[in-house]
């Protein structure tokens, strides 16, 4: 895609289209982990007024992101959930409309009941997350168990992912994790940031119902080359920040009811000196007895609350206490060497090579920026470093 020619807006109730709107300037994001966001700055028409509403959906024109094995074909949605109206000192009126990438709707939830996941990363989101909390939620009453109608979401479907992770700790061994209370969106772009995967949220365009699907990237940094050399870069801005960096994570959960000392567990790896660099983790939300969703309360072993601890080190050394490293690019989208969603696609890993300065990297697509404005069509890229 070239070029943006209008913007469809879609029903919040049915997704059918209800309209489009034409010579906006346009802003949309595609991101692996946490939620993409969008942006439409228009003139305030009556139409466009009717059509930019908050809960409404938004679609691109002739978008496929993915075609299943029986033809059909799905496209990228965003949510509007803010909008702003503008008049200006010559009467020109002026309408903003912000939104999410289609998986916000996931935030909608929180994890009602405590779920202890263990094995199989997929099938554990599949059937104890996001059955409990979206596509068949139930609820106990007087010791009956019934469905809770009112936190299904009908058109959400959780379709088949071919990808493959083992709840594990830092050292590669099988492992448990608990949960309970949190945001489900918050909870679930958390765990695929620490896993390497992502998720997306598509309209499926025979059937408009929106399909989750967990996905990953593949490894094309030997035939996917952006360079100044290859005339398919324009620029470079490399960041590397050490500041948020731990090394070891001493985590402090529930208090023993016996000792009334506070239960802890680490992870570490065993740097030294000023090399070292400590942080604590406050854990108390993980607790060794809890509820199910059918009210039975549970007591889990100390080795497997002290299991739990340590997840929860390895969770914030990965998403929090890391190195930021990012090497970014404006693409030059007059070469058509390489088109985003044919050649490489969010989680790819590809290369980057900056001749000016001699560096060189493989990096992992985090985020993709299509704009359209006054100035023209553009398209972005933002990567996170990937040592592989």
């Amino acid at each position: 895609m070239e070029w943006i020619p209008y913007i469809e807006i879609r029903s919040s109730a049915t997704r059918e289209i209800i309209g489009i709107i034409e010579g906006a300037e346009l802003e949309f994001n595609y991101n692996l982990n946490g939620c993409g966001s969008c942006e439409v700055y228009c003139r305030a028409t009556t139409t466009n007024l009717n059509l930019l509403k908050n809960g409404n959906y938004i679609t691109l024109p002739n978008e496929v992101d993915y075609t299943d094995a029986n033809g059909n074909e799905y496209c990228n949605i965003w949510r509007i959930h803010k909008i702003q109206r503008q008049n200006d000192r010559i009467g020109g009126r002026y309408i903003i409309a912000t939104g999410q990438e289609g998986k916000c709707i996931v935030g909608n939830r929180i994890i009602r009941y405590t779920v202890v996941m263990s094995g199989d990363l997929v099938t554990n989101i599949k059937d104890q997350l996001f059955k409990q909390n979206i596509t068949d939620p139930k609820r106990t009453v007087n010791n009956v168990e019934q469905s809770w109608v009112q936190r299904k979401i009908p058109e959400f479907v959780f379709a088949n992912s071919s990808v493959q992770r083992t709840i594990q700790d830092e050292s590669g061994n099988a492992t448990k994790t608990q949960v309970s209370w949190d945001n489900l969106l918050t909870y679930t772009e958390n765990l695929y940031a620490t896993y390497n995967c992502g998720a997306k949220l598509r309209l499926n365009k025979s059937d408009l119902q929106l399909y989750y699907t967990i996905y990953e990237g593949t490894d094309k940094s030997n035939t996917i080359v952006f360079s100044q050399a290859n005339e398919n870069i324009l620029s470079t801005d490399y960041l590397e920040d050490v500041l948020s960096y731990k090394t070891y994570v001493l985590v402090g959960g529930e208090d023993d009811e016996t000792t009334k000392i506070r239960k802890v567990n680490s992870v570490d790896d065993n740097s030294s000196g000023v090399d070292r660099y400590e942080a604590f983790v406050d854990a108390k939300d993980l607790s060794s007895k809890y509820e199910d969703e059918k009210g039975v309360e549970k007591t889990m072993s100390d080795a497997d609350y002290k299991a739990l601890l340590k997840a929860r080190g390895t969770e914030k050394l990965k998403s929090e206490f890391y190195i930021e490293e990012n090497f970014d690019g404006e693409i030059d989208i007059t070469n058509k060497r390489y088109k985003f969603n044919e050649q490489y696609y969010l989680g790819d890993i590809v290369k980057i090579r900056d001749n000016d300065f001699g560096n060189e990297k493989k990096v992992q697509v985090m985020k993709f920026t299509r704009v359209q404005n006054m100035e023209g069509y553009k398209e972005y890229f933002s990567h996170e470093v990937k040592e592989v």
